[in-house]
């Protein structure tokens, strides 16, 4: 029972980590605990926990069987996590690259031994922990790999910011009541959203805020740290929100807490522009990976979770904008 749990609570935060880190498409993470922020579920990975314990009982039988495959799991983990005793060493302790080669081989040299004595059982079911392995592996570079792709595609469509203020100082478009904010993964340039709004409605919010979510290397930060506000000049405005790798982003939280002296982030009077990527896959690409991994892209990123719903945007509020791209 405490096994299990400890398994369950792990796949929760590790995966929750993912999605921060980028390595994961967005998943429903729902927060259990009103005083503690690292208590989640994620009801899609407790469904996927379910079916795959199921799938070991009717393939194994008998919990006996589960031995070599829980021997190879088991050693694998140890001896990569040795592995990464290396770098801890080196970037968070700063010791000297011979120091730390010592104490990491000190420690690897029985886990490797491990190790090898389990692989002899790779086939009497040490198979299984591998093929785990291997697929969660080529799922998280798909998406990591998949994202920075469509990244390079879109910066090279992004507008520089000066230009985009020069054409709205010289044409003068009619500038309507309230507060417009475009979510953008760029934190340069103008958003595509931003252009296909113009383009289309020929219109622009007398404020318009250029929001980008990031996500910082430490677990959790200060909200004093969170926010980064910068004027643009002709009502826009520069907006950077950082959360750490183990929270959650809540954008109707914390968007209001911010109060900058020119205008005032209220949700009622906001309207949040999101744009939604329709992929489409061709025979030849400039992504260069097999064809089938970028329909498995496209197949992450349509299943991923809404945007507003992660960010906690109300829905009410939200504007979504298509955009078609080759992948």
């Amino acid at each position: 029972m405490i096994a299990s749990q400890a398994v369950i609570s792990g796949a929760f935060s590790l995966t929750r980590q993912a999605v921060q880190l980028g390595y994961c498409p967005r998943l429903e993470i729902r927060q259990t605990s009103t005083s503690e922020i690292g208590q989640v579920y994620l009801p899609a990975i407790n469904w996927m926990l379910m079916a795959g314990t199921i799938l070991l009982m009717l393939v194994f039988r008998e919990s006996g069987n589960l031995a070599a495959a829980y021997g190879i799991a088991v050693s694998t983990t140890m001896f990569f996590t040795t592995l990464l005793l290396y770098s801890a060493a080196r970037q968070v302790w700063s010791w000297p690259p011979l120091a730390a080669l010592v104490m990491t081989g000190l420690f690897a040299t029985p886990g490797l031994c491990f190790l090898a004595a389990n692989l002899l059982k790779v086939h009497d079911g040490g198979w299984v922990p591998l093929l785990m392995a291997g697929t969660i592996y080529l799922l998280m570079s798909t998406w990591e790999q998949g994202r920075a792709h469509l990244r390079d595609r879109i910066q090279e469509m992004l507008l520089p910011v000066e230009l985009f203020l020069q054409e709205a100082a010289q044409h003068a478009p009619l500038r309507v009541p309230g507060i417009a904010v475009f979510l953008s993964g760029n934190p340069a340039g103008i958003p595509i959203t931003l252009l296909h709004n113009y383009k289309h409605n020929k219109v622009l919010h007398e404020t318009i805020v250029l929001l980008t979510v990031q996500t910082a290397s430490v677990p959790y930060l200060d909200f004093g740290e969170r926010a980064e506000l910068t004027s643009l000049g002709e009502g826009f405005y520069r907006l950077i929100l950082r959360y750490g790798f183990c929270e959650i982003p809540d954008l109707s939280a914390d968007l209001p807490r911010i109060q900058p002296q020119s205008f005032n982030l209220a949700l009622m009077q906001t309207t949040f522009f999101l744009g939604r990527e329709n992929l489409v896959v061709r025979r030849r690409s400039s992504w260069k990976v097999p064809r089938w991994q970028r329909r498995l892209f496209s197949f992450l990123s349509h299943n991923a979770w809404d945007v507003s719903q992660f960010f906690r945007i109300p829905p009410n509020r939200v504007v979504v904008l298509g955009l078609q791209l080759e992948v």
